[in-house]
């Protein structure tokens, strides 16, 4: 049989074991956060860099149109 003292221990044991138990599902779940921030990051991210690639082909295109050809140029044609 068990005595009073067996039992209180065992008790606080288990509420123990339920705090574990309850801080692993809080990290746990911290972490699966986190991880689903990270994702939404990258692709934010990835996004951006592609606009910015973009962007800066666009730049490079502006302002180097062949200027139109003439007669009074020499090499031109």
């Amino acid at each position: 049989m068990l005595s009073d003292t067996d039992l209180l221990a065992r008790q606080e044991h288990y509420k123990e074991l339920l705090r574990e138990a309850e801080h692993e599902r809080l990290i746990r779940a911290a972490e699966l956060r986190q991880l689903g921030n990270w994702r939404l990051h990258q692709k934010v991210a990835d996004w951006i860099g592609a606009q910015m690639v973009s962007w800066g082909r666009k730049l490079q295109r502006y302002g180097t149109a062949s200027p139109p050809c003439c007669t009074q140029v020499a090499g031109c044609q």
